[in-house]
């Protein structure tokens, strides 16, 4: 009777601990504090060579979020995880195009479809055809990273 008693006890545990498992969180928390700032571009042909974000009333956009070698050509899109917090964003194409975002509050998820409208510095223009496309090592050089 006695191990009987042991058995049930045993089972009530072991169905006890299922049940928790089951109804346990998602991989990401929501109250985390982070979120997904997502870009995609929309730039009709030119290639995004760097993404610089930095929180707002800082003097330097710091370093390239997509990292050396990482582009987004046309219609491909990168994600960033950041904290909750006010943003500004720098964007660079393949020309030296640059596309700015400041003060983006980021309260929840963003997604940034970044489009030629949108060009801060500089005005989109007709040229002919490259004899051969620049890299973006090629053309880090040319880059600022002040925002002033």
């Amino acid at each position: 009777m006695r191990w009987l008693k042991l058995v049930l006890i045993a089972s009530i545990a072991v169905v006890g601990m299922i049940g928790l498992v089951a109804c346990g969180d998602d991989d990401k928390p929501t109250s985390s504090g982070t979120m997904t700032l997502t870009i995609i571009n929309e730039l009709e042909g030119y290639t995004i060579f760097f993404i610089y974000v930095s929180p707002t009333g800082m003097d330097t956009w710091g370093m390239d979020r997509l990292g050396s070698g990482n582009v987004l050509s046309p219609g491909e899109e990168g994600t960033l995880e950041l904290s909750k917090g006010t943003y500004d964003i720098k964007i660079v194409d393949e020309d030296g195009d640059t596309y700015i975002k400041m003060n983006l509050d980021l309260k929840k998820d963003y997604t940034w479809r970044v489009k030629l409208s949108e060009l801060t510095v500089g005005k989109p223009v007709a040229v002919g055809p490259r004899s051969k496309p620049l890299t973006k090592e090629e053309f880090r050089a040319e880059v600022s990273t002040s925002k002033y």
